[in-house]
């Protein structure tokens, strides 16, 4: 999100976040569901479409465990009629909505209703678009994760801030594995990178923050980067560090919170007057957090994937020590094993190898389900954002209160 220049002053745009959105993410969660339910019902099925859409629910169904049995097209029907079998097979519509004229009278004609399955037209194209290595290569971006440490103490934090106090763990990325890291990054010839969103944790507590600014700058010297923070800090920002975020086309992604004692638009007024590029994430009403709880016995079904947010809208994977990761979840739990005595197991297919792998490797892996998703359930509750207590359930879900729990 680029920002606006109303004479000398720079005007950021502000990204209003609604918690009335996520019900659109329900509604799809329970067309997973149905579709499970139907390609289950079926002894074979197939998908009328070979195209962007076609191919983007294959690999769904792939990633899900689900057997396909091949593509129809119009061309083809003729020979899709001689194994067709009323009940046994089932049909899955593989096509955007321009298209369905021309294909529900020609199936009507050979296939029962039952037997052909259509999900909405926002789920075909949504998968036709996240699903496919080609749009992951025209809009990914990378995520640099900083630190896990946070001045703030979040309940069910997505990072796990508010426990990190209590490890040994060192959290921070150590400013000489990114340089090597980021060459490398650089080495692989990467068609796009979009843009660098620097992350955490708070992105500000990390020492080497403005190197690292430095160093993208230096191997990427096009591509756009952006820093998250809660804005804390900026208040206590050096002039030095000012004129670096501006020199190097830095904006910061400040996200607003009920903090009492914080001047934001003291803030704000100070980025302007040293022409800094920002943009601030707000809250209707009252701050909600997406609850989203861990599971320990590794069971959410593998169709559930495509519930995540990672999937749906965010075209990125995380760098981190020396691994590109597609789950913050993934990488961070280390800190709930240590601190609650879990036992969530990473392995080789939940990351990539930085110095071992390929461009298009890359963009498999992004838009491919891993391992680590058997242990996330699906977003199923908002909750007001308050202060962590520092206990299990913040994070972990029990079936039952008192079994299964680690001491």
């Amino acid at each position: 999100m680029n920002n606006e220049k109303s004479g000398d002053n720079v005007v950021a745009k502000v990204n209003q976040w609604i918690g009335d959105d996520f019900t659109a993410m329900s509604i799809r969660g329970n067309e997973l569901n149905d579709f499970l339910d139907f390609c289950n019902s079926h002894e074979e099925v197939y998908i009328f479409g070979a195209g962007k859409i076609g191919k983007a629910i294959r690999h769904y169904m792939n990633q899900s465990g689900i057997a396909c049995a091949g593509f129809i097209t119009s061309e083809k029907i003729n020979e899709f009629t001689l194994c067709y079998k009323k009940r046994k097979t089932g049909v899955i519509i593989g096509v955007n909505d321009s298209h369905l004229q021309e294909i529900t009278p020609l199936l009507s004609k050979f296939v029962a209703d039952s037997d052909v399955f259509l999900l909405s037209s926002d789920c075909r194209e949504l998968m036709g678009r996240q699903l496919s290595s080609e749009y992951m290569r025209e809009n990914f971006w990378i995520n640099v994760f900083v630190t896990n440490r946070c001045n703030l103490n979040c309940e069910s934090c997505s990072t796990f801030s508010p426990i990190t106090p209590l490890c040994k763990l060192n959290t921070d990325y150590d400013i000489n594995v990114f340089n090597r890291d980021i060459q490398q990054l650089h080495s692989l010839n990467l068609p796009a990178i979009k843009v660098f969103k620097f992350t955490g944790g708070e992105t500000l507590l990390h020492q080497n923050l403005f190197d690292m600014f430095v160093l993208v700058r230096k191997f990427f010297p096009q591509t756009d980067i952006e820093c998250y923070t809660n804005g804390i800090l900026l208040e206590k920002m050096e002039k030095t560090q000012l004129n670096m975020l501006k020199d190097l086309s830095v904006t910061l992604t400040i996200t607003e919170y009920p903090l009492s004692g914080l001047n934001i638009n003291n803030i704000y007024k100070t980025l302007d007057e040293n022409g800094i590029n920002y943009q601030v994430i707000s809250y209707d009403k009252q701050k909600m957090f997406f609850k989203r709880s861990l599971n320990i016995d590794k069971a959410t079904p593998k169709h559930c994937y495509f519930e995540c947010l990672r999937y749906i809208i965010c075209n990125s994977l995380f760098l981190y020590n020396s691994k590109l990761w597609k789950c913050i979840y993934s990488f961070n739990s280390v800190f709930l094993n240590e601190v609650f005595n879990t036992n969530f197991e990473l392995v080789k297919g939940d990351y990539l190898d930085l110095f071992e792998t390929t461009t298009s490797e890359i963009y498999d892996f992004a838009i491919s389900r891993i391992p680590f998703c058997g242990y996330c359930n699906p977003i199923t509750e908002l909750i007001p954002w308050g202060l962590s207590k520092r206990e299990i359930e913040e994070w972990v879900y029990f079936d039952n209160e008192t079994e299964g729990k680690p001491t």
